[in-house]
């Protein structure tokens, strides 16, 4: 684990392993052109506009940012609530610290691109060891700090403060057995959700661990 009392200048990020570790070591295909991430684009992208709230708390320029604008299509207001709805169903799927026979299959429906392929390949090798490793935490406690957009409108990334995650392991149907590793009181998610006409929700695409530090 990294030395969490060490101040950095500024937030730093670590290769991302959590979200593929939800059921980890840690398609369903929608009809119609397809982006390299697996989704199918909609018909109307998100209007995305400049923001700069000016100088921070410590008098600091703040960086322009992206933002969602008021003519955007329904859809676009829908990715805190989507990401949420993500992290709800695989709360479900291994309340019962083991892998449901569903879940290799319906892990396309909040996921996509690389990490889609992460999650399966770990949720597969896991399986074989006969090992169980999951992530601990509460859906309904995540706290979402801040959203931003690319310019396109395509891509919003949430930063997510996790409050209490841990990631647990285990042999298969001896959870009393399980080691932790849990999350650091400086430990934020960085998650990037791309819209999929074809589900009609937004799905992640990436993600990674960020360490934010006061003073930063």
């Amino acid at each position: 684990m990294k030395n969490l009392l060490k101040i950095f200048p500024k937030a730093t990020r670590s290769a991302f392993a959590w979200l593929t570790a939800l059921g980890a070591v840690l398609l369903l295909a929608a009809c119609g052109d397809t982006t390299s991430t697996g989704v199918k684009p909609p018909d109307k992208p998100c209007v995305i506009v400049e923001f700069n709230p000016g100088p921070n708390g410590l008098g600091k320029p703040s960086p322009t940012t992206y933002v969602l604008d008021k003519s955007s299509p329904e859809y676009c207001q829908n990715v805190k609530t989507d990401f949420k709805a993500a992290m709800a169903w695989y709360q479900a799927q291994v309340a019962n610290n083991n892998y449901p026979a569903t879940m290799e299959a319906e892990y396309a429906n909040y996921y996509t691109g690389q990490i889609l392929n992460d999650a399966r390949t770990g949720l597969f090798y896991n399986r074989q060891a006969k090992r169980v490793v999951i992530g601990r935490f509460n859906a309904q406690n995540l706290a979402i700090t801040d959203q931003t957009w690319t310019k396109d409108g395509v891509t919003s990334t949430l930063t997510v403060k996790p409050d209490a995650y841990s990631l647990v392991a285990f042999p298969e149907g001896a959870p009393d057995k399980a080691t932790a590793t849990d999350s650091g009181q400086f430990e934020n998610w960085e998650v990037a959700l791309v819209y999929d006409a074809g589900s009609g929700h937004w799905k992640i695409k990436s993600a990674q661990t960020i360490y934010v530090f006061p003073g930063g």
